[in-house]
């Protein structure tokens, strides 16, 4: 009867396991050992004789954390396209497949030059590191160094010893020496395989 019924025990819910997650869902959020380096924006007065250094600067940087085999760093040529872009740190991520993004700027003010440099979760558009380095230019290599090891430490990454080696191992004692490499790099990525920057080119490398 209708007692009976209501003096039973109500039936405990059904269980349902729970979804297993997809590869699907894995595969979107990317390792943030993924790393795309996009091009430092020049912040000196006189932009144009200085892009060169900035340029300079970002180039090496890439070969710094190059040599850190647990990092995956997207090629140079992959990220020049996002030079002054409006696209999103999420869409650019997006874009070229990686977990991390890390951007900054060049600031060269005669023999004294400010690197800034932050590192960004792409998925969640927070800031992992961020940085400010405001040296003489003579120790433009050191700084480079500094910030590959930092990027490896805030990415959770040991560099062996002969990592550490190659990040800060100078290639040159002489500055004036590397501006000129420098211009010479920007000028034949710039005008490409003509006579008159051939012509350029030897002048700058003699």
């Amino acid at each position: 009867n209708r007692d009976e019924e209501e003096r039973k025990p109500a039936s405990p819910p059904a269980v349902t396991a729970a979804p297993a997650k997809q590869e699907t869902a894995k595969s979107a959020v990317a390792d943030r050992r993924s790393i795309a380096v996009l091009p430092f924006e020049n912040m000196s007065e006189d932009p144009n004789a200085s892009s060169f250094f900035a340029d300079g600067v970002h180039e090496d940087l890439l070969t710094n954390l190059a040599f850190i085999g647990d990092l995956r760093v997207v090629s140079r040529t992959s990220v020049m396209q996002y030079r002054n872009t409006t696209k999103s740190i999420h869409q650019i991520a997006s874009e070229l497949g990686v977990g991390t993004i890390l951007e900054g700027s060049v600031r060269r003010a005669g023999d004294r030059v400010r690197v800034t440099a932050q590192l960004i979760d792409a998925n969640s558009d927070e800031h992992i590191w961020a940085q400010t380095y405001d040296r003489k230019v003579e120790d433009i290599f050191a700084i480079q160094g500094e910030l590959a090891k930092s990027i490896a430490s805030a990415l959770q990454v040991a560099l062996s010893a002969e990592q550490q080696r190659n990040i800060e191992k100078r290639p040159t004692e002489n500055i004036a020496a590397y501006e000129l490499f420098l211009q010479e790099r920007e000028l034949t990525d710039r005008d490409g395989n003509t006579k008159e920057r051939v012509t350029k080119s030897i002048g700058l490398m003699e």
